[in-house]
């Protein structure tokens, strides 16, 4: 016959630790650091994550359907396009007009904050050769590499013109680069390269500096923070000062960023929103 002292103890250790398993999913604090998880979004293909000057959160698929989420993950409006195909670069930040580029189709499509096709929603870059990322410019440009002859290049769509052209093969250690992200912020060009790092260069197309970062393949920015992912530790990277602050993530993520005391990680096909203090 069973001991019943040692049956209720069973009892209670099963009930402990699904109670600490719960409150571990639930928050989790890391040196300091309190992640108390707010809500999730589960989206079947989970690929592209951007954010605009409001907070609102977007999500694609990998079949091109994009959604926008407020900073709580309730699903606002949704684009489903015509012809389906995986999104290359998704941006938001400038709220107004935003950013799609299609690397297999080779064009780019701009929306209105309510991802409604603006009229020169669809837009092809004739000059190019073959573009491999792209992304929209504070002046309304195109800031894109050019894969043809190896480039940086900034293109007006209204003249048809480059206005910028930057050889990147006379820069050192880019033999085996991958490209996977580009940004422009603060009057100064980002473009991310997986094997290297964050290259930095002026609005005039100019090479600064580089990042030491390899591995990452993906950006975010906050005020005057950089921010990107390595090792699941969240580095967010003063643009000016160079201080650093780091978090360590809650959970395992692709993607992960922090806005306003927000962390949104991907994960799988999902998106964990979490307050973080």
């Amino acid at each position: 016959m069973p001991n019943l002292m040692e049956k209720n103890w069973s009892s209670n250790t099963i009930k402990g630790n699904f109670l600490f398993a719960f409150l571990l999913l639930i928050s989790t604090s890391v040196f300091g650091q309190s992640w108390t998880l707010q809500s999730e979004v589960i989206l079947d293909g989970l690929d592209k994550l951007s954010y605009d000057r409001r907070g609102q959160i977007y999500l694609s698929d990998d079949k091109g359907n994009i959604y926008q989420y407020s900073p709580l993950g309730l699903e606002q409006v949704n684009f489903s396009p015509p012809r389906q195909g995986k999104l290359s670069i998704l941006e938001a930040w400038h709220t107004q007009r935003i950013f799609t580029f299609y690397r297999d189709f080779q064009y780019y499509h701009l929306f209105d904050r309510f991802l409604v096709p603006t009229p020169d929603q669809r837009q092809t870059i004739p000059p190019a050769g073959f573009i491999n990322i792209a992304s929209l410019s504070a002046d309304q440009q195109i800031w894109l590499v050019d894969d043809r002859d190896f480039s940086l290049k900034k293109y007006n769509p209204y003249s048809n013109e480059f206005s910028i052209v930057t050889p990147l093969n006379l820069m050192a250690n880019l033999e085996n680069y991958q490209f996977t992200f580009i940004r422009e912020y603060q009057n100064r060009l980002f473009l991310v390269d997986k094997n290297s790092g964050i290259l930095i260069f002026d609005n005039l197309g100019n090479y600064e500096q580089k990042i030491a970062a390899g591995g990452i393949d993906w950006i975010a920015f906050e005020k005057d923070e950089i921010q990107y992912l390595s090792d699941n530790t969240l580095i967010l990277l003063h643009l000016y000062s160079l201080e650093k602050r780091s978090f360590i993530l809650p959970v395992k993520s692709t993607k992960a960023l922090l806005i306003n005391q927000k962390g949104y990680l991907v994960k799988g096909n999902s998106l964990k929103i979490y307050s973080v203090k």
